[in-house]
């Protein structure tokens, strides 16, 4: 009898850490088909099957931008303070990264961070302040990785590099908006 309960317990401890898993890899499935819809739509309705890819992308950027990724995912959390904020903004390279401060009326602020990769990212994060904690929080992740259409007169997002990239590094999901940029809310 001990066995057996003994056994339901491993079972129910395995049981507990699957949908946590499972829920990040529905994310990024979910990032990954949303993607890939986009470059399907760009090739059947815009370019006709006719794009230029690039020959190779740099590496050194790629690893810059899964890092910058992989910090926003440390920042979307519903929990987030400011001196959390202050913490996770000091992992990304200061070159890259510009911040403002806006004091709104009352006891909030926004902080406004531009994030910058030429060539790969460029990035807008809205943070509101109330006190020490962070009650809403914007993204705004605008990939300049580009496909050319065939006469090379129109450009548009490597939604193949951003499936490759962006889906695999982000936990949380992301839309896209107005044919220019990713974007994720989260408001307490």
């Amino acid at each position: 009898m001990r066995c057996i309960a003994l056994a339901c317990y491993i079972l129910a401890l395995a049981c507990l850490s699957v949908p946590a898993s499972a829920q990040l890899t529905a994310v990024q499935q979910h990032n990954a088909r949303m993607m890939d819809s986009l470059q399907m739509e760009v090739v059947t309705i815009w370019c006709r099957g006719q794009l230029d890819f690039p020959a190779k992308y740099n590496r050194r950027k790629t690893e810059k931008v899964t890092h910058i990724l992989q910090t926003l995912n440390t920042l979307y959390t519903d929990t987030l303070t400011r001196s959390g904020l202050t913490a996770g903004l000091r992992k990304f390279h200061e070159k890259h990264i510009s911040i403002d401060t806006l004091q709104n009326s009352g006891d909030s602020t926004r902080i406004v961070v531009q994030i910058d990769l030429p060539e790969y990212l460029q990035a807008r994060l809205t943070f509101t302040c109330a006190g020490d904690r962070v009650i809403a929080q914007r993204y705004e992740l605008q990939p300049e990785t580009k496909i050319w259409a065939n006469d090379h007169n129109q450009g548009f997002v490597d939604f193949n590099y951003c499936k490759s990239v962006y889906a695999p590094a982000l936990t949380f999901p992301v839309q896209y908006a107005r044919n220019e940029y990713f974007f994720a809310s989260l408001r307490l």
